[in-house]
């Protein structure tokens, strides 16, 4: 059960399938993976919000082209 919770929590965040099967594999091994988890999960969140911001300077840029 907590592999699906995973799996669908990480593939509606915009992990691939290979990073899922990563992060799942690295979790089923315990505790021992739980930094490698954290990094891999940091950088998703970077990356997000990235995106986002990137979105936000798109809208604000369009808005100025188009005033």
């Amino acid at each position: 059960m907590r592999g699906e919770k995973y799996n669908t929590i990480l593939n509606d965040l915009g992990f691939t399938n290979a990073e899922i099967e990563l992060y799942i594999r690295l979790s089923h091994l315990g505790t021992s993976t739980k930094e490698k988890r954290i990094q891999i999960v940091s950088e998703k969140r970077r990356k997000i919000l990235e995106e986002n911001q990137l979105q936000e300077i798109d809208f604000l840029r369009h808005e100025l082209q188009n005033a």
